[in-house]
C-alpha cells in the first residue's frame, strides 16, 4: 500500500477472480485482507471505500450476545426450520446450538441451561418411493425403455448396487491385447 492510498486490490486466481482488498483496519491498526465478493474492480473500490468510511464487517459477529438467547428464541428457530425441513433435518441443525449452549452453561458463562428438556422435532419423513417387484420386473424389460444405455444403466446398477455417479465414472478399456480390462 503506497503512502497515498488507503487499500490495495488484487484479484484470487483460485476463487474465479473476485477482487480482495488489503487494507489497515482503522480501529485495531491491523492490516486486512478481505474478498469484496465483486469481479469488478471499480465495483471491488467502491465497496472497499465504503468499508473504510462506514466500518468493516466483521466474520462471525453474533447477532445476539450469547446470554441473551432465550429458551424461546431456539424454539422459535425450530419452527422456522420445521416449516421447511424434515424433523431429522432440523435435529441435525439445531444440536451443535444445543451443545455449544450446554457447554456455555457449565463453563458458567450463561446462568441458565437454557437448552434443559427442549425436546427434538419429529413428524412426517419423506417417502422414499422404493419400487415393488412388479415395478423392478417391468422395468427389467428393455421393450419399455426408449434410451438402450439408458436401460444397460439401469441393469447395470440394479445389479451391482452402483449408484448413478458410479455408473457414470465407468469407462471402458482395453489392455494390449485389445480385451475388456474393467474401469478407468
Amino acid at each position: 500500500m503506497g503512502a497515498n492510498k488507503s487499500f490495495y486490490l488484487f484479484k484470487n486466481k483460485k476463487k474465479s477472480g473476485v477482487y480482495y482488498a488489503q487494507f489497515l483496519d482503522p480501529k485495531t491498526g491491523r492490516i486486512l485482507h478481505r474478498s469484496t465478493g465483486s469481479k469488478d474492480r471499480d465495483q471491488a473500490a467502491i465497496i472497499t471505500a465504503k468499508w473504510l468510511a462506514e466500518g468493516v464487517p466483521t466474520r462471525g459477529k453474533a447477532k445476539k450476545p450469547l446470554a441473551e438467547i432465550m429458551r424461546q428464541d431456539l424454539r422459535n428457530f425450530g419452527i422456522s426450520l420445521r416449516k421447511r425441513l424434515a424433523g431429522k433435518t432440523v435435529n441435525n441443525i439445531v444440536l451443535p446450538g444445543r451443545v455449544a449452549l450446554r457447554w456455555a452453561f457449565n463453563e458458567k458463562m450463561i446462568p441458565e441451561d437454557i437448552t434443559a428438556g427442549l425436546g427434538g422435532y419429529s413428524g412426517d419423513e419423506k417417502k422414499r418411493g422404493i419400487l415393488t417387484d412388479g415395478e423392478m420386473e417391468k422395468l427389467r424389460n428393455a421393450v419399455y425403455w426408449e434410451n438402450k444405455k439408458a436401460f444397460c444403466a439401469f441393469m447395470l446398477s440394479s445389479t451391482s448396487a452402483l449408484r448413478m455417479e458410479e455408473c457414470l465414472a465407468l469407462r471402458r478399456s482395453y489392455d494390449k491385447n485389445m480385451r475388456l480390462s474393467g474401469i478407468v
